[in-house]
């Protein structure tokens, strides 16, 4: 079977598996930072939700304090649980391509 987590993603379907990933137990996102670089999902969600409803957010809050606030209904709020998840199910793809 074909390996559908990388590190490195190469083309389109690659980064649309890996987008969302696991670095230093915090969930990230792979590229989307202002200089394509790779960005916390806090921080870019705290930056979204500054642009869309002038919410301000603690700098200080870690990811679990943040995302036990993101209980409104906005699309920044479905975003943040849908990467949260999505990169859960990555991490679990990964182990298991590992141990074949």
């Amino acid at each position: 079977m074909k390996r559908l987590t990388t590190d490195d993603p190469i083309n389109n379907t690659e980064n649309m598996r890996n987008l969302v990933f696991v670095k230093n137990k915090q969930v990230y996102l792979r590229g989307l930072d202002e200089n394509n670089e790779d960005i916390s999902l806090v921080n870019y969600c705290k930056a979204e939700c500054n642009k869309e409803c002038s919410a301000k957010y603690d700098d200080t809050w870690d990811a679990t304090t943040f995302g036990e606030l993101m209980d409104c209904d906005c699309i920044v709020s479905v975003f943040y649980y849908a990467c949260v998840g999505f990169a859960e199910v990555r991490e679990r793809l990964m182990k298991y391509e590992d141990a074949e």
